[in-house]
């Protein structure tokens, strides 16, 4: 879910109202959270017709920019706590 779409009712009710995304992750794996738990409510729908292009430094597109590397320190903790999450069955992940 690197570039997702929500309507009103998923922001309003997403994790127990919390908003749309689980806001415990830093820079890292809130995507990963929103695919895994919109995918077990089977709210999760991936239309055909969209792809987004997304021009990432990782992949060759872009130089590293500063932020970026602020970002990469969190990496670690932000993949932690996504596998623990998950482990869990994602705790907290509850619609209204």
């Amino acid at each position: 879910c690197g570039a997702p779409s929500f309507g009103i009712e998923w922001s309003n009710r997403a994790y127990q109202g919390a908003g749309a995304f689980c806001d415990i992750y830093g820079a890292y794996y809130g995507d990963e959270d929103l695919f895994n738990v919109a995918g077990r409510l089977r709210l999760l729908w991936l239309e055909p017709q969209v792809n987004i292009k997304h021009l990432h430094w990782s992949w060759g597109h872009m130089e590293i920019q500063d932020y970026h590397q602020r970002n990469q320190r969190g990496w670690e903790q932000d993949q932690r706590i996504f596998f623990t999450r998950k482990a869990a069955g994602f705790p907290g992940s509850e619609l209204l």
